[in-house]
């Protein structure tokens, strides 16, 4: 029997729209429909009982680790996207790398100066490229506003 995947999606969820919690079923319904284990904070974590946030990113770190994959409906105004953005890399640097998919990467654009969308845009396409958490030794003589078409030979 085949083990199905697991993934765990970053989202926002303290200031969600309406219009984002239903494109977060809308993607959940569509992963599960391709036989995935899908873990979404909105629905998953319980929100409710922790005044100050520090359990929900604890379970969520926890949900984390227990996942395949990691999916990311990035929003550059979530505290919380943020914070998970940074579990994941620290997962990372501590030796457990898994996949990451930037879902809406479309939606924030690459700048021609230091800026996290742009850290977010090589994460994405170097893991399409076959990679997972790039070593330092891939940033080394790296220059904007050029690295875009650097990363993409990765």
């Amino acid at each position: 029997m085949v083990e199905r995947k697991s993934v765990f999606v970053i989202s926002t969820v303290r200031n969600a729209s309406r219009v984002d919690e239903e494109a977060l079923k809308e993607y959940k319904q569509k992963l599960l429909n391709k036989d995935y284990d899908v873990y979404i904070p909105n629905f998953d974590t319980k929100q409710e009982g922790d005044p100050i946030g520090l359990r929900i990113c604890s379970d969520n770190a926890e949900a984390m680790l227990k996942s395949d994959e990691i999916h990311v409906f990035y929003n550059p105004e979530s505290q919380g996207v943020h914070y998970d953005i940074g579990q994941y890399n620290m997962m990372c640097k501590l030796g457990v790398k898994k996949p990451i998919v930037f879902v809406n990467s479309n939606d924030f654009e690459i700048k021609d100066h230091k800026d996290f969308s742009n850290c977010l845009h090589f994460l994405d396409e170097f893991y399409r490229n076959g990679g997972f958490y790039p070593e330092k030794s891939v940033f080394k003589g790296m220059k904007l506003p050029n690295f875009y078409n650097k990363f993409r030979k990765i």
